[in-house]
């Protein structure tokens, strides 16, 4: 995923804008909400809205990931 992600971010030309719409903690879960707004290097555009949940370990370490995604 590290892999993946440097690639995707190598290709990002422009950051219009990236919006952290809330955030919420409940214990060892963690919860954000973002839009995420890009012109690529290759011209496309990319704007996308997303929620990103975590469960962390005792040591403060992400142990899952999950993405949702809406257009």
């Amino acid at each position: 995923m590290v892999i993946k992600m440097e690639g995707f971010v190598a290709g990002i030309g422009k950051v219009n804008g990236i919006t952290l719409h809330h955030s919420i903690v409940e214990r060892n879960v963690s919860a954000s909400e973002f839009t995420f707004d890009f012109d690529m290097k290759d011209g496309s555009k990319i704007y996308w809205h997303e929620i990103i949940r975590r469960i962390w370990n005792d040591e403060g370490k992400v142990i899952q990931e999950e993405y949702f995604n809406a257009e």
